[in-house]
């Protein structure tokens, strides 16, 4: 038997004790009382009417479930079930895969790079370079070391300005693949420039600084060294060279001014190998087809509290748009990646199922879809993808639960409108890049019932005076039903002898309508069921002398065709109830009247 009805009590009083104390004579002392000759005594009626409450109060939802947690009411008092949690579906590691680099520092560091200024310089002053036989061009000019994505850009003299303008072309790290990439931003961690130059006489003095970096602006490094060869270094620790804006070189690149007090030559420039960067941009000098990588299958838990009913089927409405389970994607990878996800639902019985999602909460099925690209390093896009027909996975009966999803497929970084990466776009990395995904599941309380049954039970009456014979009553049943679900109801009681009596009406059945609803399943008016039965002595003192009475509530959705099946949608709100009341109007015979 159910405890559910342990709630009811205080809500609803089912069985109101009703105690008479007999009449009982006494001796009363003449002196105390004289009687007058010809004073009648009262006398006893033949019988008495008197009123056996049995119910009177509300049954609402909350008095037939355990409310769960999650289970909520909307601003209208609808119910529905809510659950939510969060898993990550790519971080750095996934996009380093599909670039072809071994790993996220390997991404994050400038191999190999390094220019030499020998040739530049002598070709700048319309020479001829040939190694190893053209001397050393030593010039009191000032120097522009300019940093720029662009290739094969010679260095030029302007003889006007005494100004000589070397540009280096910062190029990007190695991969598997050889996409052709420059650095268009970086920003570093660790790592140093360095400079070799010689003098043309030791008390040259050349003072070397950066312009145009972000973040830590690099100081001007001086020498005054009495050597012929000397060294300048930069320490790019915190410096950001951004060299690309508006899909097209930067105006104001990063740029080394060089000057000096004398004759000098600018030997090489090296980016020193322990460097190292958090934040980089990438932009393509060509078309780019990135395969597709393997996502890493993840397994995801679903704890959805969502058992309502121990009995009975319920089906739950498909077509209601608030009827969701959805995916809402958080993507702070600077690119746009395309996902072509395999998701399975795994469920306590051992059965599986393909889940499909779509773009439009109620709209088709798709096989894939694109996570657009964050737009800045603190930029996080958002997009949201939902399950395609969700009410097949839960079930808010006992029978199946969904326990599960796993959920892998591959990804696939694009240009807009694109199945490849276009010539001029760029990718955008972080080591803190991810792409996450908030999983959020609402399911209405908008069901299809089918045979649910509760039962409640409580006290009895268990008068403390005896039903004499010739005593009988009538029952009355008044139910004011709001709740939008037919509903049989069975009433027992079990009498001192331990025997279970129906009461007598229809064979202790009372069949109450659904309230009447709208096309949306919202109640318009309430539904009223009344009744009045004949009680019998032996029903009389069953039911006057039970210590518990019992209801037995069979709940079904509207069979509006006749065809014994539940055929509409039955939307519970939490100020919806029926309200029950019921008595008896007995007359109790005097056991003296026959003598």
């Amino acid at each position: 038997m159910s405890t559910i009805f342990s709630k009811l009590k205080t809500s609803i009083p089912l069985m109101l004790m009703l105690s008479f104390t007999s009449m009982q004579s006494c001796d009363i002392l003449k002196e105390d009382l004289e009687f007058e000759e010809g004073d009648n005594l009262v006398q006893m009626p033949d019988s008495l009417k008197i009123g056996l409450p049995l119910l009177n109060g509300s049954l609402s939802f909350e008095n037939l479930v355990d409310i769960p947690e999650n289970l909520k009411t909307d601003e209208n008092g609808f119910y529905y079930f809510s659950e939510s949690s969060s898993q990550e579906v790519a971080d750095i590691n996934t996009v380093v895969e599909a670039m072809g680099f071994s790993s996220p520092q390997a991404l994050f560091h400038v191999d190999d790079f390094s220019f030499n200024f020998e040739k530049e310089l002598v070709e700048a002053f319309g020479g001829t370079y040939i190694p190893g036989i053209t001397p050393e061009v030593y010039t009191d000019a000032n120097v522009q070391v300019i940093f720029t994505v662009e290739r094969d850009q010679d260095t030029q003299y302007d003889e006007d300005n005494n100004l000589v303008k070397a540009y280096v072309p910062f190029t990007a790290p190695v991969t598997r693949e050889g996409y052709d990439m420059s650095i268009s931003y970086i920003r570093f961690t660790e790592g140093n420039i360095k400079m070799t130059l010689s003098k043309e006489t030791p008390d040259v003095v050349i003072t070397g600084y950066f312009e145009n970096l972000q973040g830590n602006t690099v100081a001007a490094q001086v020498t005054s060294s009495s050597d012929e060869s000397v060294e300048l270094t930069f320490p790019m620790t915190g410096a950001e060279m951004d060299l690309w804006e508006n899909g097209a070189v930067a105006t104001a690149l990063p740029t080394i001014q060089l000057t000096a007090t004398g004759n000098y030559s600018p030997k090489t420039l090296v980016l020193t190998d322990n460097n190292q960067a958090d934040r980089m941009t990438l932009v393509f000098n060509d078309d780019a087809n990135v395969p597709a990588v393997s996502l890493s299958e993840q397994e995801h838990p679903v704890n959805f509290d969502n058992e309502l009913f121990e009995s009975g089927k319920v089906e739950l409405n498909g077509e209601n748009p608030l009827l969701l389970m959805g995916f809402d994607f958080s993507n702070s990878i600077g690119t746009n990646v395309k996902i072509t996800p395999e998701l399975e639902a795994y469920f306590d019985d051992g059965s599986t199922q393909t889940i499909q999602l779509t773009d439009v909460n109620g709209g088709d099925a798709i096989d894939s879809f694109i996570l657009e690209g964050a737009s800045s390093f603190e930029d996080v896009t958002t997009s949201s993808y939902y399950v395609y027909n969700p009410a097949s996975l839960f079930n808010l009966s006992t029978d199946k639960k969904l326990t599960k999803l796993i959920y892998g497929g591959s990804a696939k970084v694009i240009s807009s409108g694109l199945d490849y990466i276009q010539k001029g776009d760029e990718m955008r990395f972080s080591m803190d890049n991810f792409t996450n995904a908030d999983i959020t599941v609402n399911i209405p309380l908008d069901i299809k019932a089918q045979d649910i049954a509760f039962n409640l039970e409580g006290d009895g009456i268990n008068v403390d005076f005896d039903i004499e014979d010739q005593s009988k009553g009538v029952l009355k049943i008044q139910a004011i039903n709001s709740l939008p679900l037919d509903m049989k109801m069975l009433f027992q009681v079990t009498t001192e002898e331990n025997k279970t009596v129906l009461l007598p009406i229809n064979n202790g059945l009372a069949f109450v309508k659904a309230a009447e609803t709208d096309n949306n399943g919202n109640v318009t008016a309430p539904t009223t069921f009344t009744s009045e039965t004949t009680v019998t002595t032996e029903q009389l003192r069953a039911i006057a002398k039970s210590k518990e009475i019992k209801i037995t509530v069979l709940v079904n959705s509207p069979d509006t065709d006749g065809d014994g099946t539940p055929d509409k949608f039955s939307k519970l709100n939490k100020e919806s109830d029926i309200n029950l009341k019921a008595g008896i109007l007995a007359t109790i015979t005097n056991g003296n009247s026959g003598e």
